[in-house]
């Protein structure tokens, strides 16, 4: 619809609905690795979930700058449009729920090892719900994942636009250049699954084996922003994005893996839900910020240097408050 559209406020509800419809998907996503594999394995599976949504804005910039030249911008929203009911339409037809599935007693066995099963497959209810605020973590997982996502919209919204007015790159030129840092996202999310259930493997508990890519991914990102802010190198701020957009990610894969071993089984999406809220929350003020801070010093700098900050004060949210798991999590879960 946004291709569509004849005004600017109806650009504005055509997006606002594209945000709805956004929404679920990395809760599904939780939900679903929680649902297929057992609890020591899902960190791989997250992560190559979630670099997905890297891989998107990584083929995007060159693809729609292509197609933006050659058709307009209303044909490039279209398309893409209709590419998104395609793959919809697929995972309908493709995917199902476990409890769909007829399986062994063995891959049952195996699914549920480590886990309580308790009241998985009861209605969670709305006092439930509300009571998931009450716990330090959840509000930890909320204050981290803001400043995953802070960042990453930042650097979402305003990279082409960095490149190409602090940096001097043509449009062209910026579409490929802008693919870069994302490539390195998307490796950044691969690497975390590898890392977390590495980690645990090595005897570090499940909840131990999440934190620490997200506390170090968040940090990493904020200490290769800082240099990309300063340097006079175009080609050396690149690679320092790129290396801030690698941590960034690994954090950002790691906080939805923490998602499926914090909480029981059936309060895995709802948790995700609300982390996935907190978190884009925070990211819509980035680009709002960002915009202000540029307009004023007529420099990325300081906008730059903002993200960096916000992410170093949510690496220490997520490492004082994400210490227990919630309650109902089984005790091989609960491992830290």
């Amino acid at each position: 619809m946004c291709g569509l559209v004849g005004s600017f406020h109806q650009f504005l509800v055509a997006r606002a609905v594209l945000g709805v419809g956004e929404a679920p998907q990395f809760p599904a996503g939780a939900k679903v690795v929680s649902e297929w594999f057992n609890v020591r394995d899902r960190g791989t599976p997250t992560g190559i979930f979630v670099g997905a949504s890297t891989i998107g804005p990584c083929i995007a910039p060159p693809v729609l700058t292509a197609m933006m030249l050659a058709f307009g911008w209303r044909w490039m929203f279209i398309i893409t449009g209709l590419v998104g009911v395609v793959v919809a339409v697929g995972w309908y037809l493709l995917y199902r729920n476990r409890a769909e599935v007829e399986l062994t007693r063995e891959e049952t066995a195996h699914l549920e090892e480590g886990v309580d099963m308790g009241g998985v497959n009861r209605s969670l209810t709305f006092r439930e719900w509300r009571g998931l605020f009450g716990h330090a973590a959840t509000w930890g997982m909320i204050f981290g994942f803001m400043g995953v996502i802070y960042m990453v919209w930042l650097y979402l919204t305003w990279l082409p636009s960095y490149l190409e007015h602090e940096r001097g790159l043509s449009v062209a030129r910026t579409g490929w250049v802008v693919a870069i840092p994302y490539l390195f996202g998307t490796v950044g999310m691969l690497c975390a699954g590898q890392i977390a259930d590495r980690l645990y493997r090595a005897g570090a508990g499940l909840i131990a084996s999440r934190k620490w890519p997200v506390c170090v991914g968040l940090l990493g990102g904020a200490a290769f922003t800082v240099p990309a802010a300063f340097t006079p190198s175009v080609a050396m701020a690149v690679v320092f994005l790129c290396f801030a957009m690698f941590f960034i990610n690994m954090a950002s894969a790691a906080c939805w893996m923490m998602v499926s071993v914090i909480s029981p089984q059936r309060q895995v999406a709802s948790l995700g839900s609300i982390q996935n809220f907190g978190g884009y929350f925070a990211g819509s003020f980035a680009p709002v910020i960002t915009g202000w801070i540029v307009q004023t010093t007529d420099s990325y700098v300081n906008a730059l240097l903002a993200s960096a900050v916000v992410a170093g004060v949510a690496a220490v949210a997520y490492l004082v408050l994400v210490r227990k798991p919630l309650p109902g999590v089984a005790a091989a879960e609960a491992s830290a």
